[in-house]
């Protein structure tokens, strides 16, 4: 709540945090956190910020931004964020429209070195893929594309991409199955 990002520690292990301590404020709509070598990356609209706490008061003592001038406008603003089993950071950067052609840069997963450099289109096509991960046996990516709007109920469905570098997952001229958009 308040743009801030919330500590709820569990110190005795009952499983009821024993107290709500504020980590970090003064963002613009965090919608993700992911943790990496002592560090808390939080997402928003326009950025992704590096957080650390040096003294273990659970609260952070650095806010950095890590990357910056991300697209915050259009359809899909937030920013889901994670660090591969390769070391290298990904980001979901979601469409500006529904159904309409893309800038190169939108639609996409992009992929950082450790240190925020070298940033490059990982994966295009995919709409808005607000949730991805890897299987830790197969070592694979995988990502949940949420598809089209007002195509009629039920339809497209939504979907889950085996993530490959250089792939393109068809949107916005494909929806569902590889079936073409009725829209262009």
């Amino acid at each position: 709540t308040n743009n801030e990002i919330k500590v709820l520690p569990d110190h005795n292990h009952n499983g009821k945090p024993d107290d709500v301590i504020t980590f970090a404020s003064g963002f613009l709509s965090p919608n993700n956190v992911t943790f990496h070598d002592g560090a808390v990356y939080v997402g928003e609209f326009g950025r992704v910020w590096r957080l650390q706490d040096t003294t273990g008061d659970l609260v952070a003592d650095t806010k950095d931004v890590f990357i910056d001038n991300l697209p915050a406008d259009g359809r899909h603003k937030t920013k889901t964020i994670e660090w591969g089993p390769d070391g290298k950071f990904y980001m979901n950067i979601g469409s500006y429209n529904d159904d309409a052609q893309e800038a190169a840069t939108r639609a996409t997963i992009w992929q950082y070195n450790a240190d925020g450099s070298g940033g490059r289109v990982f994966a295009r096509g995919l709409r808005n893929t607000v949730g991805f991960g890897w299987d830790l046996t197969t070592v694979l990516m995988w990502g949940v594309d949420n598809q089209a709007d007002y195509l009629g109920t039920g339809y497209p469905p939504d979907e889950l991409n085996q993530l490959q570098d250089g792939g393109d997952y068809g949107y916005p001229f494909c929806v569902g199955n590889q079936e073409p958009n009725p829209t262009l």
